[in-house]
């Protein structure tokens, strides 16, 4: 974003009570801190004088035919390095979408919605969300706090459905349920995930009571038994695993966890009686989503690069010294390529290392596979 004037308001505001006329353009006020709260010091004037107030709005300031949109707030100050209104803006203030800043054509005639990002729009009863820039959202999309999936048609999913091999329910306005759902319709209970929200299992109304006991006493026979059966044929399975098979299935977390998606401290994931924040949470998710949440994992304290298989959680040092975690995605020669969490906080895949590099970073290894 490019700024091109710099004053302060009550300069502008004694200027303006003269008669003094302004062109459009960006304006500071220099007394007022850089970034409070996700608050800037930074203002929008138009052509007319006036300014965006609690709004979005889209922006050319260099005039080179391509707008961003920035959300100002009711003083009229723009937002910035903060998630608004359930977007993310940068530290320039520019919306963007997995890191990516969005854009629009300044010469384009589409007929856009005034002061919104987005709007919903209702398609013979299905719920579709459309941009400023005309296009429908597709895929997971966070809307207003909320998680939506739209299909390739841009219709928000509702009900019991699968995505890339996952089930998930959605409520009947398209909104993702995050905590056991009861339909009473259908006369079931839909068990969510507490962590990744997708469906459990599905019990009748006539088997809810028993059900609900036998998950609350986990130390009942019957619930060890088939514990212990769960561990042996997780077990089985990391050991009848290939790498190919194995990158596969990191490979399907992709399209949920796209490049640049938002990823820090404040995610967690928890596995088993671990709870994993950041990097960590990822690197739990993507085990369990490869192995099982039951698969026995083993570490090991020693570097050993032949002995390293895709999957693998790997905890080093980063470049100022603190702990990341990553997982293998892929060994090539000297070559190992991993994907991870909380990097520059966002999901992050395809950074390289050489296995020099990672001998002298490493702190140790996970694995969930039999050696």
């Amino acid at each position: 974003m490019k700024k091109t004037w710099t004053m302060g308001a009550a300069v502008l505001m004694a200027l303006s009570m003269t008669g003094q006329a302004f062109a459009g353009g960006w304006m500071q006020d220099a007394s007022k801190p850089a970034n409070e709260n996700g608050i800037s010091n930074w203002w929008y004037q138009r052509d007319d004088g006036s300014y965006p107030v609690a709004c979005w709005e889209w922006i050319d300031g260099n005039q080179d035919g391509i707008a961003e949109s920035y959300r100002f707030n009711e003083s009229g100050w723009m937002y910035v390095s903060t998630n608004v209104d359930g977007y993310d803006v940068n530290d320039s203030g520019a919306w963007t979408a997995n890191g990516v800043v969005e854009t629009k054509n300044t010469n384009s005639q589409a007929d856009v919605p005034e002061n919104t990002v987005g709007s919903w729009v209702t398609d013979s009863g299905r719920k579709q969300y459309i941009y400023s820039n005309g296009e429908y959202a597709t895929g997971w999309k966070k809307i207003s706090g909320k998680q939506y999936y739209f299909d390739e048609s841009g219709c928000a999913l509702t009900g019991y459905e699968e995505i890339d091999g996952q089930y998930y329910y959605f409520n009947g306005n398209g909104e993702l349920v995050k905590k056991t759902y009861h339909n009473k319709g259908e006369g079931v209970y839909y068990v969510i995930d507490k962590a990744d929200y997708y469906v459990i299992d599905i019990v009748d109304d006539e088997d809810w009571e028993e059900y609900r006991k036998e998950m609350e006493d986990g130390s009942s026979s019957s619930s060890s038994s088939s514990s212990s059966q769960n561990d042996e044929e997780n077990i089985a399975q990391a050991d009848e695993l290939t790498d190919e098979e194995a990158y596969k299935k990191i490979i399907a977390l992709k399209s949920k966890y796209p490049e640049g998606k938002r990823w820090d401290n404040d995610n967690s994931y928890k596995s088993g009686n671990r709870t994993g924040y950041g990097c960590a949470g990822f690197a739990f998710m993507v085990q369990d989503a490869v192995f099982g949440k039951s698969a026995k994992k083993t570490k090991y304290d020693t570097f050993d690069g032949d002995a390293l298989r895709v999957g693998d959680h790997l905890r080093v040092y980063n470049s100022t010294g603190g702990e990341h975690s990553i997982i293998v995605l892929g060994i090539d020669g000297d070559t190992v390529t991993i994907c991870e969490g909380n990097y520059n906080r966002s999901i992050h895949w395809g950074r390289t290392f050489t296995m020099d590099k990672l001998e002298d970073d490493f702190i140790y290894r996970e694995t969930c596979y039999s050696e």
